[in-house]
């Protein structure tokens, strides 16, 4: 993960802010582009993401308003600081 912090760091000088949360529970790598705001997290081996990335598409399928329902979720708990599993607040699996 480390390896990987470096390379992305190095391409993404201008490009992007990068972080690695090497001693996570599930280590990560945190990239946001500063000119769209626009972020993306990346981990290795982690089955988990997978198959919930699988459970909320499937259930953004039986009902499109599901969707929109989590990302207004997901808005509310940024904007007020409860979407930090490493503080121990709300996962973003739960929404």
């Amino acid at each position: 993960m480390t390896l990987l912090f470096s390379h992305l760091h190095q391409f993404s000088k201008t490009k992007s802010l990068t972080q690695a949360l090497t001693r996570a529970k599930i280590p990560i790598v945190k990239l946001m582009n500063p000119v769209t705001g626009i972020s993306c997290d990346i981990c290795v081996n982690n089955v988990f993401a997978i198959v919930n990335t699988r459970l909320l598409r499937d259930y953004a399928k039986i009902d499109v308003r599901l969707r929109q329902l989590a990302f207004i979720m997901k808005h509310w708990a940024k904007s007020r600081g409860v979407n930090a599993t490493y503080q121990r607040t709300l996962s973003s699996c739960m929404f």
